[in-house]
């Protein structure tokens, strides 16, 4: 990467989190003294390192809601949803990230302002945590299809439930109805095919530490019960692995 010549008010990051992928390194030549740098990707707890790396940057962390495939390279279909929901980490929300999201509204994106970012990507991560890895697991199922299997949607019930108990532990407390809105939104979804199901199936590596490995270290420093999430973290890596 060269160094760039003018300084980015915004760098926005929307690769996936991968273990394989060192961000602070590609970070550091285009990172100036004023520039924000918005993380706009999937997983519980992936800021910290980030924020670490550079101190003296505000870190704005972005969720995004949309069902979306690549295609070929330059060729995306979007299925459904796109909004985004976006605040500054471990700090309150700034002028920066309030701009932020009016200049993407204003290129007709929803986007707005969190009042608790942590909260939201806890409530992000109560889908993803069941969606994801089960639609590798149950070998290809679209939400539609997994939903339609009694046992799986029990499933996927059990797993939100132990994301919403982690959710507790980290004083995040997401609204008992969750778990029935999630599925009830799902339902009316046009049925998606995971990300984590196409990357499985493109041989690309899978989001598995920022989906379930970071929920489960933080469980354990909780001293939080998680059967679900522990059983379907060591499948998975499993797949993974082959």
């Amino acid at each position: 990467m060269t160094q760039y010549q003018q300084q980015a008010d915004y760098i926005l990051v929307a690769t996936k989190v991968l273990p394989n992928i060192n961000l602070p390194q590609l970070l550091l030549p285009v990172v100036s003294k004023n520039s924000k740098i918005v993380l706009i990707q999937n997983g519980i707890n992936i800021e910290n390192k980030i924020a670490k790396s550079f101190i003296d940057n505000e870190i704005i962390s972005v969720i995004a809601f949309v069902c979306v495939a690549r295609l070929a390279n330059g060729d995306i279909d979007h299925q459904d949803n796109g909004d985004l929901i976006m605040g500054n980490y471990q700090k309150p929300n700034s002028i920066a990230t309030n701009f932020l999201a009016e200049l993407f509204r204003k290129a007709n994106i929803p986007a707005k302002v969190s009042k608790n970012i942590q909260v939201d990507r806890w409530e992000k991560l109560v889908w993803n945590a069941a969606f994801n890895p089960l639609s590798v697991l149950t070998g290809g199922l679209n939400t539609a299809q997994m939903l339609a299997n009694p046992a799986c949607r029990n499933l996927i019930a059990n797993i939100m439930q132990e994301v919403v108990d982690l959710s507790i532990a980290d004083d995040c407390s997401l609204p008992a109805e969750i778990i029935a809105q999630k599925i009830a939104y799902t339902e009316k979804m046009v049925p998606y095919q995971t990300s984590m199901l196409l990357d499985f199936y493109n041989n690309r590596p899978l989001e598995i530490e920022a989906i379930l490995g970071n929920a489960l270290d933080f469980a354990r420093q909780k001293a939080v019960s998680t059967p679900y999430l522990s059983t379907i973290y060591a499948l998975l890596s499993c797949f993974a692995n082959r």
